[in-house]
């Protein structure tokens, strides 16, 4: 099946949309922490759920544009914030691009060959980081727009989307949510680790780790040093254990799941985008009135304009809060 993304005019970048989304509601983000506006991102993920489940298309596009908000600034955050544990120093579309570098995060196939069922029986699915890197280093991720990342997804996965029914994919969506809040309370665990003076665990480590390029090392480096102290076994962190190479582990762990769980429930709110269209583009309906682009810039302003809030509809957002 052919599928058309394209709407008509210009769209943003993922970019802009974030540092507009940024722009609009600075005063409010900046107090803030990344935790608070994720728990705001799933609130709007939520309704997207509903909106599925009353097969209500209008409302489930509502709630995306202000879902797709909430994402960017949470990514707006983690790059702006002083605390070292959740900094992070990539954009949206980077850390998507690490996880699906034109290819399947898993089988790294530009089709995805997976076998799902067998997926799903496994606990442990963590991909080969240090490979995905490899195919992510030679692509640049700067011009990507909403509709670029919804093309790519289908390249990839139209085979498994067509498949799955929207209640399906939104499940599915909803899980990768809720595990990226579970990788978010892993770093909150570790907020004041630096108060503990352990060998080894300093902010040049944290530093470090806020790149992809050095979460990905860190990552091989801290797995392979495990593997060492359990004497071969597989490498399993021990949240007990006070031994400084099990720390770090854990440290690192939990960094590279803020990348990888941010990029697993875009993936699957881009898939939320993809099997809607199909649906309309089947039925014979407008898509453009269903496209997530036209949506959001109807809902915030078109390119070239301030965005607006919508709720009070100041481009310098005034709504009260006594936070």
């Amino acid at each position: 099946m052919d599928m058309n993304f394209l709407c008509k005019g210009q769209p943003r970048l993922i970019k802009e949309w974030t540092n507009e989304f940024e722009l609009l509601y600075s005063k409010h983000d900046k107090k803030r922490s990344p935790d608070e506006l994720w728990v705001a991102t799933m609130g709007h993920c939520s309704i997207m759920g509903e909106a599925i489940r009353r097969t209500h298309y209008v409302d489930l596009l509502r709630a995306a544009t202000h879902a797709f908000c909430w994402i960017c600034s949470y990514v707006s955050r983690c790059n702006s914030i002083d605390d070292p544990v959740f900094k992070f120093n990539a954009h949206l579309s980077e850390i998507v691009g690490l996880k699906y570098p034109q290819r399947c995060g898993h089988c790294e196939e530009a089709r995805c060959q997976c076998r799902h069922v067998e997926m799903d029986q496994k606990k442990d699915k963590a991909a080969r980081y240090q490979s995905l890197y490899n195919l992510w280093k030679n692509q640049s991720f700067d011009k990507y727009d909403l509709n670029e990342w919804l093309t790519t997804f289908w390249g990839i996965y139209s085979g498994q989307i067509h498949l799955l029914t929207l209640e399906s994919i939104g499940f599915h969506f909803l899980e990768e949510v809720g595990e990226n809040a579970f990788a978010i309370r892993k770093l909150a665990q570790l907020k004041k680790i630096l108060d503990q003076n352990i060998s080894g665990i300093d902010i040049e480590l944290l530093r470090k780790i806020q790149s992809i390029k050095g979460v990905v090392e860190e990552y091989s480096n801290s797995m392979t040093e495990l593997k060492k102290l359990m004497k071969g076994k597989k490498p399993e962190i021990d949240y007990a254990s006070k031994d400084p190479i099990q720390i770090k582990a854990r440290i690192v762990d939990a960094k590279m799941s803020q990348f990888i769980e941010l990029a697993d429930s875009f993936s699957w709110f881009c898939a939320v985008l993809i099997k809607l269209h199909e649906i309309v583009q089947n039925a014979g309906m407008n898509t453009e009135e269903y496209n997530i682009e036209v949506c959001l810039q109807k809902e915030y302003g078109k390119k070239n304009s301030p965005l607006v809030c919508p709720t009070c509809s100041e481009k310098n957002c005034a709504c009260l809060f006594f936070s």
